[in-house]
């Protein structure tokens, strides 16, 4: 599973994702890695992506045909092209992918956010493409200032709403009428809320990098001391995107392996 945040502020958008892959197989159960790159450059360019859900098609990772997109890719003038253009042209790409390795487009199984700066522009924008979909969608045009997260992100909305994503479930199960609840849940949200009316979304880049990253963090923190196999784990790579090109803030790199036997036997 995946843990992803999303924050747009004026002077640029923060990619932070958590490192965890989780592998199922028939009659064997789960593996877990702590090694997946979910975030991804596009071509050199103020752009680039954010991935949740199926981490692989076919015999490829998601990260690997991201690098073969960029690589490969002829649009005209590359280097002009909008945050738009590249969404719909990765879009077609991957989507071309499944159809290749016959998955079902239907699965709803592999999600990405792309975010950047078009040329001579100032403002970012990002789009996610559900690949189940149609076509990829605006979810923060060159005007709007938002935060966002994706995948397993409990721990995050209960702090940021002040309350479990499951509190409106539990209190109809006790037999609440609805206009209660309501009332209960908005009078929780103005007395503990900690995100949607005391969050200055205009802080400066190096907060809201600092914000992404410990958000992707209680995240990893409540999954690490909650039974059953963990869904996201450390550490946590940030990309930040600005007019001037990606930043990689924090990125895991490849290390070499332990002496043989190294924290195995005492």
């Amino acid at each position: 599973m995946t843990t992803v945040v999303c924050f747009k502020v004026p002077d640029g958008i923060v990619f932070a994702a958590d490192s965890a892959m989780t592998v199922t197989r028939r009659g064997t159960g789960d593996n877990r890695y702590d090694s997946y790159h979910k975030l991804s450059v596009i071509c050199g360019l103020p752009m680039g992506t954010a991935m949740w859900g199926r981490g692989v098609i076919g015999q490829r990772s998601v990260p690997s045909l991201i690098q073969e997109f960029s690589a490969t890719w002829t649009g005209e003038n590359r280097n002009l092209t909008t945050v738009e253009a590249a969404a719909n042209e990765l879009f077609a790409f991957l989507r071309q992918k499944i159809a290749e390795t016959q998955i079902s487009n239907d699965d709803g199984g592999l999600h990405l956010l792309v975010g950047g700066y078009s040329p001579q522009s100032y403002h970012g924008q990002v789009f996610q493409l559900d690949l189940n979909a149609q076509e990829p969608r605006l979810i923060a045009d060159r005007q709007t200032l938002t935060i966002s997260w994706y995948g397993v992100t409990e721990a995050i909305q209960t702090l940021w709403w002040g309350h479990s994503p499951v509190l409106r479930s539990v209190l109809q199960d006790e037999g609440l009428d609805e206009d209660v609840i309501s009332k209960i849940v908005r009078k929780v949200r103005h007395t503990s809320a900690w995100g949607p009316e005391r969050l200055d979304f205009s802080m400066p880049l190096q907060n809201a990098i600092d914000l992404a990253g410990f958000l992707v963090g209680v995240e990893i923190a409540k999954e690490r001391y909650s039974p059953g196999l963990a869904r996201s784990a450390p550490p946590v790579d940030i990309l930040v995107l600005r007019s001037d090109g990606p930043t990689w803030v924090r990125r895991k790199e490849f290390i070499a392996p332990p002496s043989i036997f190294s924290g195995i036997v005492p």
